[in-house]
């Protein structure tokens, strides 16, 4: 317990006079703002009650300091009361969270006293996870033990607020630098090969849809026929497919603000999909009639992008079929995420604008959309000099 409005503990300290002789007296313990330790001690002429009085004066000239003594909460009591209460992240959020706490911070940090957290802890933590993944056996990711150290650094942010802690022991630590995947776009021959890899499957709208439109892979899983208006090829993309212990949840909410948006669909693509849309009922009319029920409720309902039994697909089962159409097409195994690549840098060098393709990724500003296909324009730099060609009067 923080001192606050309650009170530092007082307890007997042994002391011992010139001639030898011990007695024991009364003391407080304080951790100053600048992190010193401050023992106060009764006076040899203060009276029990007056060195009470006294230690009100000192806590009240002391508004940030830690009472010694009144706590021994330890880390993992505390981490996860405070994953409990928090609630301004998103169930996905706060479900890797959890895992992050029992897989990589709770084995080697959660028996310790949070009080005596320091940075060195961190540090020992943060190499043993880049070692060894904690309980996963394998090495963590610099991109992995960045989000480790930005969850610790929120819960002992929440430490310092209920003031349990004074200063914040992740601060300072330093990680390891993250290395930027490789971004493999799909070539136009590529693209090709995939689609005629894929025809004939339900994962060939998927695909489709996704090169087109440069969807993230929960947004394509969500997409539901009410969502796009066949007529104007205009989509609305608010809902997302995660991943959930047991399963899936579609959630109602994306990323970032900028995430909700609308989008156009190609003629081309269009026309698919009204395809397709006639195929799905026929299907389904088809499972009716048999022994197996076709999917279509609850989570199922309406999806675009399903199974042939009409279910919807779990993102890892999504990415290993994709696998599987990449290897039947000859090509190299891919991230679901290289598809997104596929939309951003077809289009970029096609001569769009950053904030133009920035808007249709539903990126939250340009400069990330820059930071990702950025290195795709020094390419262009030579055709937009040679425009100048019929602006110059020589």
């Amino acid at each position: 317990m923080a001192k606050g409005r309650g009170e530092c503990p007082i307890f007997k300290f042994k002391r011992t006079k010139k001639n030898g002789e011990e007695y024991y007296t009364q003391a407080f313990d304080l951790v100053l703002p600048d992190g010193t330790k401050k023992r106060f001690t009764q006076y040899a002429d203060e009276t029990k009650g007056d060195f009470v009085k006294r230690r009100q004066k000192v806590m009240q000239e002391h508004e940030k300091v830690v009472c010694i003594g009144v706590s021994f909460i330890l880390v993992k009591d505390f981490l996860k009361d405070w994953l409990s209460t928090k609630r301004d992240i998103s169930s996905n959020s706060k479900t890797t969270y959890q895992n992050y706490l029992d897989a990589y911070i709770l084995p080697i940090l959660g028996e310790a006293r949070l009080q005596k957290v320091e940075q060195a802890h961190i540090e020992r933590l943060i190499s043993e996870l880049a070692a060894s993944g904690g309980n996963k056996k394998k090495g963590l990711s610099p991109a992995t033990l960045r989000k480790v150290k930005f969850m610790l650094k929120q819960a002992f942010e929440h430490a310092i607020e209920r003031e349990l802690i004074i200063r914040n022991p992740t601060n300072k630590v330093k990680l390891p630098k993250v290395i930027k995947p490789t971004i493999k776009p799909l070539t136009k021959d590529d693209i090709s090969k995939v689609l005629k890899s894929a025809d004939g499957t339900p994962m060939y709208i998927a695909i489709l849809l996704d090169i087109s439109t440069g969807l993230r892979r929960g947004e394509l899983l969500a997409l539901r026929w009410q969502d796009i208006d066949l007529e104007t090829g205009i989509a609305n993309i608010y809902r997302q497919l995660i991943p959930i212990a047991g399963g899936v949840e579609i959630l109602d909410n994306l990323k970032t603000e900028k995430s909700t948006r609308q989008i156009g669909i190609p003629d081309k693509v269009v026309m698919q999909l009204k395809v397709w849309k006639a195929q799905q009922e026929a299907h389904r009319l088809s499972f009716d009639t048999t022994d197996t029920k076709y999917f279509d409720k609850d989570i199922d309902n309406d999806l675009i992008v399903r199974q042939t039994n009409g279910k919807h697909y779990h993102p890892r089962n999504f990415a290993k079929n994709f696998n599987s159409i990449l290897k039947a097409a000859g090509l190299e195994v891919r991230k679901i995420h290289d598809m997104r690549h596929t939309f951003a840098t077809q289009l970029l060098t096609a001569g769009f604008y950053i904030n133009e393709v920035q808007q249709g990724l539903g990126h939250a500003d340009a400069k990330t959309t820059l930071q990702n296909y950025g290195h795709i324009l020094p390419g262009r730099q030579k055709e937009l000099a040679n425009k100048m060609n019929d602006i110059l009067p020589i």
